[in-house]
């Protein structure tokens, strides 16, 4: 007997075609794991996007994931939070010229674009009473944000290390501290006082400790809604307070760059998809004039499609 040939649809004969490219399938899967990801951002989003109770760790460097400590190695991977322990007091000489001093951003100044001080040489020593060398400077900015003034400084430990030091101009318990990667940092509270003259400066200054805070799933966080519906606080990810997860850094204004580009992602994708239907339905509307009139109509119909 002989078998009738089977009839496959348009839309069945596309996907058919689809499958057999590679290339074509893996943007598809991946394309689709994209707007899983986008749909349910708050979700994957540690933080909101307009969060602002993290202003003081502005342009804060992506947080390294470390799985291995000096128990060995851990499936469940953790970061280093670094905080104030004690007072000291450390020696700060000036290797700069005099005329290098420290300057408040003016009003007509934008704070997010700050002064920029850069050099060959190093700018600042930072020494112990003993006069060992902890750092060296060799660039500083200002920034201003809305939280206060501060000065970021990129200095070098004597193994190579580099470490960036951020500080708030006025004197508080509270400065939090940057350092890349987790070894013992300094944060001065008048980092003005270096450029007054070339001699060396007792001025109060903190230590930098460190506490392994292992990252938790699926935590409950801030509220985000899910389509623009439902209300939930879960989050696939999060350490707990005060430590803080930022996978890409942050911004100027100290917001999660990661959960941003999250949420930027649902207008980027939003406007492709609609883009598709709005392209679908236009061209069926005209295919259907086109088909239906013939003739003139259709000649001009391929035309204006082909301008398109």
């Amino acid at each position: 007997m002989n078998k009738q040939p089977v009839s496959l649809s348009p839309a069945r004969l596309a996907f058919h075609r689809l499958r057999k490219n590679r290339i074509a399938m893996a943007g598809a899967v991946l394309l689709s794991i994209f707007y899983v990801i986008t749909i349910f951002a708050g979700f994957f989003a540690p933080y909101s996007p307009s969060a602002d109770e993290f202003r003081a760790f502005f342009f804060h460097p992506p947080t390294p994931l470390h799985f291995q400590d000096e128990h060995g190695f851990h499936l469940r991977p953790a970061v280093d939070r670094t905080y104030l322990l004690d007072n000291s007091r450390l020696i700060y000489a000036s290797t700069a010229p005099v005329n290098l001093y420290y300057r408040n951003p003016s009003a007509n100044v934008n704070p997010y674009f700050p002064e920029m001080i850069e050099s060959e040489v190093p700018l600042l020593r930072v020494a112990d009473e003993n006069g060992k060398l902890l750092a060296e400077v060799f660039s500083m900015k200002e920034t201003a944000p809305d939280s206060g003034l501060f000065v970021t400084a990129l200095a070098v430990d004597p193994k190579g290390r580099k470490i960036v030091i951020t500080s708030r101009e006025h004197r508080s318990t509270t400065v939090p501290v940057t350092n890349q990667p987790p070894t013992r940092a300094s944060t001065p509270p008048q980092l003005d006082l270096f450029f007054q003259d070339g001699d060396g400066h007792y001025i109060n200054e903190y230590y930098a400790k460190h506490q392994r805070l292992p990252v938790q799933f699926f935590v409950r966080g801030w509220r985000y809604r899910i389509l623009w519906i439902f209300q939930s606080d879960l989050h696939l990810f999060g350490v707990n307070e005060p430590g803080h997860v930022f996978l890409f850094g942050t911004d100027q204004a100290g917001r999660d760059l990661f959960s941003r580009i999250l949420f930027g992602a649902q207008i980027s994708l939003t406007v492709g998809l609609v883009g598709v239907v709005l392209t679908s339905i236009f061209g069926m509307l005209l295919g259907a004039i086109a088909g239906y009139y013939g003739g003139q109509t259709d000649n001009f119909v391929m035309r204006f499609a082909e301008i398109l």
